[in-house]
């Protein structure tokens, strides 16, 4: 396994639409393997495959504490959305940005295992937000997407702030 570079807010890649994974080779096995160790190894919780640069529809996500129970969405699908939640959310593209988002509470997915077998997953809380961010990645959406206009402004330019002082 190999650690892979999170590509950081504002790469077009992150605002690109990923395209549907025909077939589980070696490489989109490593490629996963890689996602997994990286969004440990970065304290993240999810992890879309744009964010490390490849335009593929994978998703990883592990909200366990323990960090063994990786779950991973190939070509996923949100078929049901219910409720409505605002939480705090944070992401590994976006560094120190944490934001308060409104989201469905609950979701139904479909999508392939990491064996590319089909499944389905109902999910809530916690791990109904970390899908959805991530597969609004593949779909070439940041979470400042959600975000009034003026809210956002405000979060680029402290972004671009944040960029000048780290230089």
């Amino acid at each position: 396994m190999a650690m892979l570079q999170i590509i950081k807010y504002p790469n077009k890649i992150l605002k690109r639409k990923t395209v549907p994974v025909h077939g589980l080779t070696s490489e989109i096995k490593k490629l996963i393997s890689d996602m997994i160790e990286t969004m440990y190894a970065n304290g993240g919780v999810g992890l879309a495959s744009n964010q490390v640069g490849k335009n593929l529809s994978i998703a990883v996500c592990d909200i366990s504490q323990n960090k063994k129970s990786p779950m991973v969405f190939i070509n996923p699908v949100i078929t049901e959305k219910n409720g409505e939640s605002v939480e705090e959310e944070g992401c590994l593209s976006f560094p120190n940005i944490l934001l308060e988002l409104k989201r469905p509470d609950s979701i139904k997915v479909k999508a392939l295992n990491n064996k590319g077998k089909p499944f389905a997953i109902e999910a809530e809380g916690i791990l109904s937000r970390v899908i959805q961010h991530e597969l609004e990645h593949l779909q070439g959406k940041v979470f400042i997407d959600n975000l009034p206009v003026i809210k956002r402004l405000m979060v680029c330019r402290e972004i671009k702030q944040n960029t000048k002082k780290a230089r």
